[in-house]
C-alpha cells in the first residue's frame, strides 16, 4: 500500500486521503504507517514515548486483547512470565516449546477492560506500535495495527499536524 502524501494538496484533500488510506489498511489488515523515519537510538524510545502517550485504552472496546492478527496467543518474555504468573496464576498463561504466551482471547480482560492494565505485558504496552513499514526508499517508517482505533485516531492528527506544519513553513519561505 503507497502512503504517499501530496502535502500541498488543500487541507481537505489530504484529510479525504489519509481517511482513505487509513480506511484501507484496515479492510485489508495492513499497517498504518506514520510519516516518521526510524532512527536509532534515543530517538526512537523518545519518539516512541510521544506517540505511546497519545494511546488512549479506556476509550477502546479492546481488539487487541480479544484476537491477534493470525489468531495467534502473545508471545511474552520469559521474565514477564514468570513475574505475572507468580502475581496472578499460572492458569492464566501458557508454556509451548520453552515458550511463554497470553492465550486469545485474553484471560484478563474483564468487561471490555484490562484487569492487569498496570503490569501488563511488554507486547501490550507497546501495542498499537507494528514493524514492517517502509517509505518509498526502503526507510523504516513508525507503524501502527489498523484494527486499533486508537492508532487511527493518532494516525489522523499525526498526518494533519504534518500537513499544517509544512504548509506554515511554506509560507514563510
Amino acid at each position: 500500500m503507497e502512503w504517499l502524501i501530496d502535502w500541498w494538496q488543500s487541507r481537505r484533500q489530504v484529510k479525504q486521503r489519509v481517511n482513505d488510506l487509513i480506511d484501507q489498511a484496515a479492510k485489508d489488515g495492513k499497517v498504518l504507517c506514520l510519516p516518521i523515519q526510524i532512527r536509532k537510538g534515543r530517538d526512537f524510545y523518545d519518539t516512541l514515548a510521544l506517540i505511546l502517550s497519545q494511546v488512549h485504552c479506556s476509550a477502546c472496546n479492546a481488539p487487541c486483547c480479544r484476537r491477534n492478527p493470525g489468531d495467534n496467543d502473545t508471545s511474552m518474555l520469559l521474565p514477564e512470565y514468570e513475574r505475572l504468573a507468580e502475581k496472578y496464576g499460572r492458569k492464566n498463561f501458557l508454556i509451548k516449546d520453552g515458550k511463554a504466551y497470553l492465550p486469545m482471547p485474553c484471560p484478563f480482560l474483564k468487561n471490555g477492560t484490562c484487569g492487569i492494565y498496570e503490569d501488563r505485558p511488554l507486547i501490550c504496552v507497546l501495542y498499537p506500535f507494528q514493524t514492517g513499514a517502509t517509505d518509498n526508499t526502503g526507510s523504516a517508517m513508525i507503524a501502527l495495527a489498523s484494527v486499533c482505533p486508537e492508532a487511527r485516531r493518532i494516525t489522523r492528527n499525526i498526518y494533519m499536524s504534518s500537513w499544517w506544519i509544512r504548509n506554515q513553513f511554506r509560507l514563510i519561505q
